[in-house]
């Protein structure tokens, strides 16, 4: 991505969710802190989502969770 900024990643972490690719997902949530940009409640929403929609729940947990 061009301009790595918190509305960015959860564009492209909920893109990737309802669009059943949570690996994507979860990549991008992990990319995001290892920035130190700080979670919201709508990244909370994209990746448990994504898990969810692959049949991971137990990875939607541990992201819910946090």
């Amino acid at each position: 991505m061009k301009n790595e900024d918190l509305v960015s990643y959860n564009v492209m972490t909920m893109g990737y969710a309802v669009h059943g690719h949570a690996s994507q997902a979860m990549q991008l949530f992990d990319n995001m802190r290892k920035q130190d940009l700080q979670p919201e409640a709508y990244t909370y929403d994209g990746v448990p989502m994504a898990c969810s929609n692959a049949g991971q729940v137990e990875e939607g947990l541990q992201y819910f969770e946090e």
